[in-house]
């Protein structure tokens, strides 16, 4: 598994905006983990959401360097915290 942060983005080069968590390289078809780096904002009270959950979302059928690989993006649902936002979730 890497696990090194710039070996890990040097993987996936001109992603803008795309973070890479993990990559296991030691399964059968290897995944790559990553997730989207902006935040969110509620537009409605200009505050920043907060992360409520994770889902991981497989892509499979993709390849990399001639290999099968599974991308795993972990997509992050947002919530309101203000109890005045009429968008919640």
């Amino acid at each position: 598994m890497i696990t090194d942060p710039i070996a890990m983005n040097l993987f996936f080069v001109n992603l803008e905006g795309v973070r890479v968590i993990q990559i296991d390289d030691e399964a059968v078809v290897p995944e790559v983990h990553i997730e989207l780096e902006r935040r969110c904002r509620l537009s409605s009270l200009r505050v920043v959401a907060w992360v409520k959950d994770r889902h991981p979302v497989s892509l499979v059928d993709l390849t990399m360097a001639d290999r099968k690989i599974v991308l795993v993006w972990n997509k992050r649902r947002f919530a309101c915290r203000e109890l005045a936002c009429p968008t919640g979730t």
